[in-house]
């Protein structure tokens, strides 16, 4: 079972592509998923699904600003998005 824990963000680094990681939920964690946005508000595209708790999102526009948020996913289901993390890709 996922809890109720929101996973936080580690701030993105990198350039055009943006390495991103988060602090891993413990127990029941089957896989995360992220997703980034030009707008904090989204829309949200998905750039990433899996076990690890870093991805690394390539295609990025240099000089824009983009958000990432995270959710794991259990057995009970998902767990509500992180807080957005912020970075620009230069």
């Amino acid at each position: 079972m996922v809890g109720s824990t929101k996973g936080q963000i580690v701030g993105p680094r990198s350039y055009p592509s943006r390495a991103t990681a988060w602090d891993a939920l413990r127990r029941g964690v089957q896989t995360y998923i992220a997703q980034q946005a030009t707008s904090p508000s989204g829309p949200w595209t998905q750039c990433y699904v899996g076990k690890a708790s870093s991805c690394t999102v390539t295609g990025l526009t240099s000089g824009t600003q983009y958000w990432f948020q995270v959710c794991a996913v259990g057995a009970a289901g998902p767990s509500a998005w992180s807080d957005p993390a912020t970075k620009r890709a230069t």
